[in-house]
């Protein structure tokens, strides 16, 4: 007798309990670097930099409203694949001036921001805060980083820096 099985269109049926689960992030903000705890120089004390602390939360709360809006969580020792986009303001000198304001000049239509924020510190932070959301319980997990990762800069003057993060299952 053949394995016979209803055509699948996506979440997960009753027949396939090991469909791969995957969640797409839009982090609103200009992205910030993971950076490592900073010491005062009055009192000595290790702190977390301000705007990573805010960044992270931007995370958390993106991740937590997933979760409240029925999005589930991955479970602990599920192997995961993360992409990632972030978006970064444009520098002024790339647009033009009067009447061509909001036009890119020619010369910076294809530039990409090679500055900093370091592209892999960008990533560490969305970990850390997709963690601390309860997406997943570990960022040990993420064992393969999918494309498109990179940083782009945005292409308007009025496009919002922002992060879009996907986040799927491997199992």
């Amino acid at each position: 007798m053949s394995d016979v099985r209803p055509p699948f269109f996506g979440g997960v049926s009753d027949l396939d309990q090991t469909a791969a689960l995957e969640h797409r992030l839009e982090i609103p903000g200009p992205p910030v670097p993971w950076a490592a705890k900073q010491t005062s120089r009055n009192t000595g004390n290790r702190f977390i930099p301000a705007r990573q602390e805010e960044a992270t939360g931007r995370v958390i709360r993106v991740t937590q409203e997933l979760i409240d809006a029925g999005g589930q969580p991955f479970k602990a020792d599920m192997p995961l694949a993360i992409s990632a986009t972030f978006y970064v303001k444009r520098p002024k000198g790339h647009f033009g001036t009067g009447r061509n304001a909001d036009t890119i000049k020619p010369q910076f239509v294809d530039a990409r921001p090679t500055g900093k924020p370091d592209l892999s510190n960008l990533l560490k932070l969305v970990e850390d805060g997709c963690k601390l959301g309860g997406l997943f319980p570990d960022d040990d997990q993420i064992v393969e980083v999918d494309q498109p990762l990179r940083k782009v800069y945005t292409q308007t003057r009025e496009e919002q820096p922002r992060s879009i993060v996907t986040v799927r299952s491997l199992a």
